[in-house]
């Protein structure tokens, strides 16, 4: 009997979606995870603009 597993991505830091995102390749991580969870404090640091870190929203 075959089980479903379950893959989630929990984004532990920016970088995470900075990398690919950069290089266009953010829908990558839907793909291979399914569901990513994103903590509060990184979400705010990949879209508050003027951040080290800001991605457009385009991009996610």
């Amino acid at each position: 009997m075959e089980e479903d597993f379950k893959v989630f991505l929990v984004v532990p830091n920016s970088s995470v979606i900075i990398a690919p995102a950069k290089i266009y390749r953010l829908y990558l991580l839907e793909k291979l995870f399914g569901k990513i969870l994103v903590p509060e404090t990184v979400w705010k640091e990949i879209t508050v603009e003027g951040k080290l870190g800001h991605v457009q929203y385009g991009m996610l």
